[in-house]
């Protein structure tokens, strides 16, 4: 392709961007869409020049609308610093607001603790209070369906009663009963009154005048949610074959083979976006991804503005959109260890958002609440394979929920103070590791099996195993806040805003590799012979150390994108997904060298 039309390509990427287009923005426009070219291969799509030009038009028009965004500072906890973050943290005290704001520029907590005379613990604890309300107040300024409806004109009310009426008798062509809550029936009529789609049109000779006309969706509107996880586990996992090529298409545009036009929901619902289009926040790999290449992935979606769950089985190339709108809060994901055979997928939330841990039955199911409290989760290692335990890290005490049991059972496992600007963070044990489940605890935490152990002085491993029985393990160093472990091989390593701390023996000793002058840690990777991680010093840096020990390898350069890296995903005998500030991710199969906006 770039053989034969590369020159042409570039002179149209120049043409569509316009005169602020530099030439590595045309180098990486070009690239893009041929990455999307190459990877619809099997798709059939015919490959000369005027298709390849109208994918060049559709990247052109992303990286304007990228570039057109102002930057933003970017939180670990609220995302980019966006108009209405901003609003939400004008409403906070200004010591709150300016230790958020300088968090999100890249100060430390020692930094803003000498800058302001007081102490790191000082500076942390307001930090994670500040975090907290203003994630409430986000919460509560987002409107509802029936605010929407009691804010629409009277006529407009009257559409949307008729659509729900209308739904309840004709949905059952399309796959919708038009059963349900009367919450989900509101919502699809808010979702078409809003957008001008149902509305009074004059009636036809014979028929009733003031008949709502809309245009008859070819897929459910709404997917219903699951009535018992038990039905839904044995339905077969869903197919590939509605996967689109990468890059997606044209919004509610008629495609260019003359077809009939798009469903008029598409441009609104959650099975529109690509992650080209969306700020992706988390991502999570199958553990047996050696076989199925399959990766789920999660973020905020550009056109629906709701948060969009996508799926991948060519281990990155193309991405399938859920139908399903994920919930408020939903913000970490992990699959059961036969997925998709098993095709639950579990959404860890917010342990400040008072919203439960949730379950989606399938991939296209609405999510079901789990019993028992807010936070992110972990699969027992051994789940799908006689234990049923999802075990969760809540504020002050980290639970595990028996998921098949009837009914669901919540057990406390360890306590520790709610006060804490932070939680546990649990993750699932490498393979071959004797516990159900790895946990960094705070300190002052207390195994409830054995409360005659006291509390811990400091941070420190717990394993858990079966029962209600957790040992600790080792001490890692008082700083560390998160928790990576390599699910294959033996690597797992703590870090904290200021280091990364490595171990090799499941947590029972911990070495300190130094980072780079002047450096700070915001996310991190392992895999069974490395350690990722995304540092921070004004710009992102993607960079890498040897498990056993060595020099940081710097691989930023490799790509222009890796710049505005957030997180860091770390697949073992995979790929590395290396999610954006922004919009998209970049992706690299050969340890780092190479990187591109899809996998290849």
């Amino acid at each position: 392709m770039l053989a034969r039309h590369g020159r042409l390509l570039r002179e149209y990427a120049r043409h569509y961007l316009g005169d602020r287009a530099t030439a590595d923005d045309v180098e990486e426009v070009v690239e893009r869409t041929v990455d999307v070219l190459l990877a619809a291969e099997h798709l059939a799509h015919p490959h000369g020049l005027r298709h390849a030009t109208q994918q060049l038009w559709r990247e052109c028009q992303r990286t304007s609308q990228r570039q057109d965004a102002p930057d933003v500072p970017v939180d670990r906890r609220l995302g980019p610093l966006t108009e209405p973050v901003r609003r939400v943290l004008e409403r906070l005290g200004p010591r709150s607001r300016q230790t958020i704001i300088r968090a999100a520029e890249g100060w430390t907590p020692e930094q803003q603790a000498n800058a302001e005379n007081t102490s790191v613990g000082t500076i942390n604890i307001r930090l994670h209070r500040a975090r907290r309300r203003a994630q409430q107040l986000l919460e509560k300024s987002e409107p509802s369906a029936s605010a929407l409806l009691l804010a629409a004109p009277a006529r407009l009310r009257v559409g949307m009663r008729r659509f729900a009426a209308w739904c309840r008798r004709r949905c059952t062509a399309v796959g919708w009963s038009g059963s349900g809550d009367p919450f989900t029936q509101l919502t699809a009529a808010t979702i078409l009154a809003i957008g001008g789609l149902a509305s009074v049109a004059p009636a036809a000779p014979g028929a009733t005048a003031g008949r709502v006309v809309t245009t008859a969706p070819r897929a459910p509107m709404v997917q219903p949610a699951a009535a018992r996880l038990d039905t839904a586990r044995a339905q077969p996992p869903p197919g590939g074959s509605s996967q689109r090529p990468s890059g997606g298409g044209d919004r509610g545009q008629t495609p260019a083979d003359g077809g009939a036009p798009r469903n008029v929901l598409d441009s609104v619902l959650p099975g529109d976006e690509t992650p080209e289009d969306t700020q992706l926040t988390t991502a999570a790999a199958a553990p047996n991804y050696a076989t199925t290449h399959t990766i789920v992935a999660m973020g905020s979606g550009g056109t629906c503005k709701c948060t969009v769950l996508f799926r991948s089985t060519d281990g990155g190339a193309t991405w399938t959109p859920s139908q399903a709108t994920m919930p408020a809060g939903a913000e970490q994901l992990a699959l059961p260890p036969t997925y998709p055979a098993d095709p639950r997928v579990f959404i860890g939330t917010s342990p400040q958002s008072g919203q439960s841990a949730y379950v989606a039955p399938g991939f296209d199911d609405m999510p079901v609440p789990l019993p028992g409290p807010a936070g992110h989760l972990a699969l027992a290692a051994g789940f799908d394979h006689g234990d049923d335990r999802a075990f969760v890290a809540a504020l002050g005490v980290m639970v595990s929920i028996g998921v098949d049991a009837t009914p669901q059972s919540v057990t406390p496992l360890l306590a520790y103070p709610q006060w804490l600007p932070g939680t546990a963070v649990v993750s699932t044990p490498a393979a071959g590791d004797s516990a159900a489940v790895v946990v960094l605890a705070p300190p002052d935490t207390m195994a409830i099996s054995d409360p005659l152990a006291g509390e811990t002085q400091a941070p420190a491993i717990f394993a858990c195993g079966a029962g209600t029985s957790c040992t600790r393990r080792g001490t890692p160093p008082p700083q560390a806040s998160d928790l990576t472990v390599a699910q294959s091989g033996v690597a797992s390593a703590v870090s904290w805003n200021g280091g990364i701390a490595v171990s090799l023996d499941g947590g029972d000793t911990f070495s300190v590799p130094a980072l780079p002058p002047g450096m700070t840690v915001q996310s991190t990777g392992a895999t069974a012979s490395r350690i990722w991680a995304v540092l921070t010093h004004g710009a992102a840096a993607v960079m890498w150390l040897p498990a056993g020990g060595g020099r940081w390898t710097d691989v930023t350069t490799a790509q222009n994108g890796l710049a505005r890296s957030l997180r860091l995903i770390a697949i073992p005998q995979g790929p590395i997904l290396d999610l954006l500030v922004g919009k998209g991710l970049r992706c690299s199969a050969d340890g780092g060298t190479t990187w591109s906006s899809r996998c290849p």
